[in-house]
């Protein structure tokens, strides 16, 4: 055999060697997090509190009874930086929890996380159930990127819903002794139900509507100062 066979047939032997033996790269698979919802709370709340003494303006509300939606929160005081992720100062509404923590969503209404290119993608906010005294960005390959010396609390939000029957008195105003209200009802998806009503202060200073007893301190065209006596009929 001629010494460039011999060449020829060597260097084809040490290139199937070191195929079969190199070490197969495979990229970093992103891990799925599925943590345990956490369900919101939702009762029927009266707004303001009986025998409060209570002043608003033309044209807001004066009595509110409604179902509101109560859930844990993400209060995030200060904007939290690292080398890899923004954290913008506001409130992080919770998506659920695992035996470890506890995860929020990424974005609030002041703006959301963002992350440098090299760094990890990132899924969820998230707490530790045993020392809540860290903040740490959950990334997409389940690993937990923590802010130092955060300053946040988690705290219990609540916001109206729409989803059963809510009712509101409006102050409209005052022509002489005679003052005006009107009353929304809202009953699901359906239109809203709207009753414009009137009392005459110099008869009495308390009025009654609908269940609701409400006595008038004193009132302008600009405001009013009252006491919720008694609210709605129970929804």
């Amino acid at each position: 055999m001629g010494t460039y066979m011999y060449k020829f047939i060597l260097a084809f032997i040490s290139i199937i060697f070191i195929s079969g033996c190199a070490p197969s790269i495979t990229p970093p698979k992103m891990k799925t997090v599925l943590p345990k919802v956490v369900p919101s709370k939702i009762e029927m709340k009266d707004w303001p509190k009986i025998n409060e003494r209570t002043t608003v303006s033309v044209g807001d509300r004066m009595l509110i009874q409604g179902y509101a939606r109560s859930s844990m929160a993400l209060s995030i005081k200060n904007h939290l930086s690292s080398p890899c992720y923004q954290t913008p100062a506001g409130t992080y509404g919770i998506i659920g929890q695992d035996e470890s923590y506890f995860y929020f969503f990424i974005v609030s209404v002041n703006g959301a996380v963002t992350r440098s290119e090299s760094c990890e993608p990132f899924a969820y906010l998230s707490v530790p159930k045993d020392k809540k005294d860290k903040v740490c960005v959950a990334t997409a390959f389940g690993m937990n990127s923590c802010y130092a010396s955060p300053d946040f609390e988690i705290t219990e939000t609540t916001i109206d819903t729409l989803s059963g029957s809510q009712k509101t008195l409006l102050y409209s105003g005052l022509d002489m002794t005679k003052i005006s209200f009107q009353f929304v009802e809202h009953t699901g998806t359906s239109q809203p139900f709207y009753h414009t009503v009137s009392y005459d202060l110099g008869i009495s200073d308390t009025i009654a509507y609908r269940g609701a007893k409400i006595k008038i301190h004193n009132a302008t065209n600009e405001n009013i100062t009252y006491t919720v006596l008694k609210s709605f009929s129970g929804i």
